[in-house]
């Protein structure tokens, strides 16, 4: 008999008949030898590559075939179930149809039409029952106790078959039997409770009720149904014709009754069990790996199973066995073994596995408990990084991923819906496992199969020594699983990083060639900081590192361009003060013909630049010395880049931390055939940098601007140089020059600048921190007074003058609400402030943190007292002026007694006219 048991389920029963003969009380050898059902079966499948259409199940037949039993039909489909009888076999589809082959003689196998779907089927030794979707029972063939009078019972979930007498478990717990009705003792007892699982011997009945306690009735010749005191909580019960098995909770079999053959005898060792079946005087059960295991009587070579055999049900008559056999990678223990590449599997041609994912794997993934499923297993050789992508499945895939036995799988990682093509498809990027089998296991939402294709890869990249190769596009690392690699990055390579003792991810590339390697890990979710080295492990030469290119919006992720020797490059990811989390950048790769000669500059790009001159070979022609002698250019192999300016701006460049002694031309122009030098650098950076370049604020105003990149003496090496660009008057060094008559300039399009107000410039300005503002210039020809009027502005100005050079100011005027009443904004006018000959430097903010539209004019002269619009010349607008300021303050107050009066009249009076 079988009894297969799944979770807390009601127990789905296809079991085989243990035949006995007249007497049902007692049957010596020589009678069992006389029972004709002496073969097994199994449904077993032919092993598969790790990329293939999965075939049905197929099923397999040994021992005695007199009456054809053991010809399995050609075409049969996808078998869900088998079961036998004495001298007939009868397969359930998985489409809920029967097919039966063998002896026919009493009708066995001639399936009634009409039953509409079968769940579950079950043999005698000359007839056949099942059960229905609707609840309700069939039977035909051999009747002549009564066992196919199948009663109209309802709602039964379960059946169980002994030698000519069934029973049926119902959903209400309760249990009903036909056949051989003369044998009260086979009645069902009226104590029995609320079952949730039965089971069948030849000649007496087993049940599980609600308290998991087995309870046994009908004949009892060699005790077998005397359960044991103290009997472990059991979840599925199976007989033979003398002996009773009980499988128990913890996957242990028990068993007692007949052992005259060893059907008693559990092996040592046997465990983790998940089915038994028991006939005749022979035991059976399937461990959780697909294994089965058989003793007892082996006369006919029962006990015998086929080498290979993977089975998931199991059944068994007196003289045989029946398995049905898994798919390869239709199980865990029949795994699939996946390989590096791609990997397909048609998922519609499996069955749903014995256990479906629970809330703890991955409520998400919408798993129905019919979910057919396929299973893949890899073998991680070390501690690393597994990455699958199902994108080009064909369906909406799910996929769990496991560690661990089966049996005793652990959820590791799961996905749904993370492919960004439509069709919601899974993808897992960079899950940390360690070394050993990793189970794939793969299903649908909602009950979704069809052909799941995907791409395995596997990377390691703890260390140098395990780096994960990188490749063009997108490359992740989780290096919230890694740990801190042995040597920290030294302080000589990039102080900033502060690299805090930080997790780390490693990933090398093979440079073809010399060429040019751009990263950029603006994608990532966490601030990383980045190094490249070339050489070989255990000895690696530092070439480029970088930390915050991308900005704050991007988490201050890095972003890195450097050109490359041929070989293996090192790309080292850490994070800063020791960050971790999930690490995706983009890598691209070009030769290094890039940059080696104008024509081919390479455009800057955001973050830290990085060229290895000594890849390149010197352009035609050497800077000459009218550009820059102290340059000695030599014939230095140089490295040109390219900036393209839509309008003027000021350009800087810091090459302090480059690896060699720098120097640098820049050139203006629109092609590389009409260039002109417009600046040079060489060691600005100082002895304590290696002679290194530093170009601050040069002015640009070209087209296209060109850096060329080449060495003191012809010294090649790792330019590394950061650059910026500054919008002309955002800085002092930035200043724009004053323009005769009248200047305009919107100052929300500029930032603060460096240089903080203090309290000795203007305290009444209200300039706040952070202020916006812009510089102008104005270069005095002399010693005298400078006049600025901002009245025509449309915000509330504040304005400060200051004399010195950038960086060492001195304040020598400022101007806040001086046009007040004329501005109606509160706008600045500053009127004779003495100056030295000189640049004098203006800087236009605003009251706190205003800004608009500064629109002023500067006279520069003689102090002319009257002239209070400041056109030069002392007439009736000033007059103007002074009268409707009468009695107050302000610009019209010549005399500075803080009252406009007659003595300012005067004073205005006697100045009428241009002033001198």
């Amino acid at each position: 008999m079988i009894a297969f048991t799944q979770g807390n389920a009601p127990m789905l029963l296809t079991p085989s008949l243990a035949p006995i003969t007249l007497s049902a009380v007692s049957r010596s050898r020589a009678t069992r030898s006389l029972v004709a059902a002496r073969y097994a079966v199994a449904l077993m499948l032919a092993g598969l590559s790790a990329t293939f259409a999965c075939a049905v199940d197929t099923v397999v037949c040994w021992g005695y075939n007199a009456y054809g039993q053991g010809n399995v039909p050609a075409n049969l489909g996808i078998v869900s179930s088998v079961a036998a009888g004495d001298r007939h076999t009868v397969a359930l589809r998985s489409n809920g149809t029967l097919a039966c082959w063998g002896d026919n003689s009493l009708g066995q196998c001639t399936v009634p039409a009409g039953m509409g779907v079968v769940t579950a089927v079950d043999a005698g030794p000359d007839f056949t029952v099942a059960l229905r979707s609707d609840g309700l029972v069939s039977c035909w063939g051999d009747n002549e106790a009564g066992q196919c009078y199948a009663p109209g019972l309802s709602n039964v979930i379960a059946i169980a078959v002994g030698w000519r007498s069934s029973i049926a478990l119902r959903s209400n717990g309760t249990v009903y039997r036909w056949g051989q009705l003369y044998f009260s003792s086979l009645d069902v007892p009226l104590d029995l409770g609320f079952v949730t699982k039965i089971g069948a011997g030849s000649s007496f009945f087993m049940a599980i009720d609600s308290t998991q306690t087995v309870r046994c009735w009908g004949f009892n010749s060699y005790g077998q149904l005397n359960v044991p005191p103290g009997l472990a909580p059991s979840q599925a019960v199976a007989g033979g014709d003398a002996h009773s098995v009980a499988l128990g909770t913890d996957g242990a079999v028990r068993c007692w009754g007949g052992n005259d053959n060893g059907q008693c005898n559990v092996p040592a060792g046997l465990g983790g069990v998940t089915a038994i079946a028991a006939a005749g005087l022979n035991t059976i059960a399937l461990e959780v790996g697909g294994q089965v295991v058989c003793w007892g009587w082996n006369e006919l070579g029962q006990t015998d199973v086929p080498a290979g055999l993977a089975a998931r049900v199991i059944a068994a008559s007196s003289f045989s066995a029946v398995a049905l056999g898994t798919a390869d990678g239709d199980e865990c223990h029949n795994a699939l073994d996946a390989s590096i590449g791609a990997n397909s599997v048609n998922v519609e041609s499996m069955t749903p596995s014995l256990f479906s994912p629970g809330s703890t794997d991955c409520a998400a993934l919408g798993w129905n408990a019919t979910q057919k499923d396929a299973w893949f297993v890899y073998d991680a050789p070390t501690v690393g990084f597994l990455s699958l992508d199902f994108c080009a499945s064909t369906y909406d895939t799910s996929v769990v991923l496991y560690i661990g036995s089966c049996g005793g799988l652990i959820p590791i990682a799961c996905d749904d819906d993370s492919c960004p093509q439509a069709g919601y498809r899974s993808r897992i990027s960079s899950q940390m496992v360690a070394p050993g089998e990793v189970y794939i296991r793969i299903g649908g939402y909602l009950g979704a199969a069809a052909t799941a294709s995907f791409n395995l890869s596997f990377a390691q990249g703890d260390e140098c020594a395990t780096a994960t190769p990188a490749v063009a596009g997108t490359n992740i690392a989780n290096t919230g699983f890694l740990t801190s690699s042995a040597n920290q990055p030294a302080d000589e390579e990039c102080t900033y990083l502060d690299w805090g003792n930080s997790r780390d991810a490693w990933f090398v590339f093979d440079a073809p060639i010399g060429g040019f390697l751009t990263t950029s890990f603006c994608n990532s979710n966490y601030d990383t900081s980045v190094v490249f080295y070339q050489g070989a492990c255990g000895s690696l030469n530092r070439i480029a590192c970088d930390d915050d290119s991308c900005g704050e919006s991007m988490h201050y992720a890095s972003s890195l361009s450097v050109m490359v020797e041929e070989g293996p490059v090192y790309i080292r990811i850490g994070g800063y003060l020791g960050a971790s989390g999930l690490a995706e950048f983009e890598l691209d790769f070009e030769p290094n013909l890039q940059g080696d000669h104008c024509v081919d500059a390479i455009v800057l790009s955001p973050g830290m630049q990085s060229v290895n001159t000594a890849l390149m070979t010197p352009s035609p022609n050497a800077p000459a010395d009218q550009e820059c002698l102290e340059l000695n250019w030599n014939n230095s192999k140089d490295a040109w880049f390219e900036y393209h300016n839509a309008s003027p701006a000021y350009l800087s460049l810091d090459f302090c931390d480059s690896n060699y002694d720098t120097s640098v031309v820049l050139y203006s122009g629109s092609s590389c055939a009409d260039l002109t030098r417009i600046g040079c650098g060489d060691d600005e950076c100082g002895a304590a940098s290696n002679y290194r370049t530093h170009i601050v604020d040069q002015y640009i105003d070209g087209p296209i601007t060109y850096i060329r990149i080449g060495g003191y003496e012809g010294a090649t090496g790792t330019a590394n140089f950061t650059w910026s660009v500054k919008n002309p008057g955002d800085e002092c060094s930035t200043a724009r020059p004053v323009l005769p008559g009248v200047n305009s300039v919107f100052v929300q399009n500029f930032t603060a600048s460096n240089d903080p107000i203090g309290t000795a410039d203007c305290t009444t300005l209200g300039w706040n921190f952070g202020q916006k503002d812009v510089w102008y210039v104005y270069t005095a020809p002399s010693a005298g007074f400078i006049s600025a009027d901002f009245c025509d502005s449309d915000y509330d100005t504040s304005v400060v003058l200051y004399q010195g050079v950038c960086g060492a100011l001195t304040t020598i005027g400022c101007g806040d609400d001086e046009c007040s009443p004329k501005g109606p904004g509160f706008q600045s006018r500053i009127i004779n402030q003495a100056v030295a000959a000189g640049p004098v430097y203006i800087r236009i903010g605003g009251w706190h943190g205003a800004v608009g539209e500064a629109e002023f004019t500067v006279f520069f002269g003689a102090p002319c007292l009257g002239d209070l619009d400041n056109n030069g010349v002392v007439g009736a607008p000033d007059l103007a002026r002074l009268l409707s300021g009468w009695g107050g303050s302000g610009s019209a107050d010549l005399d500075g007694n803080g009252d406009v009066g007659a003595p300012d009249l005067a004073i205005m009076l006697s100045a009428w006219g241009p002033c001198s």
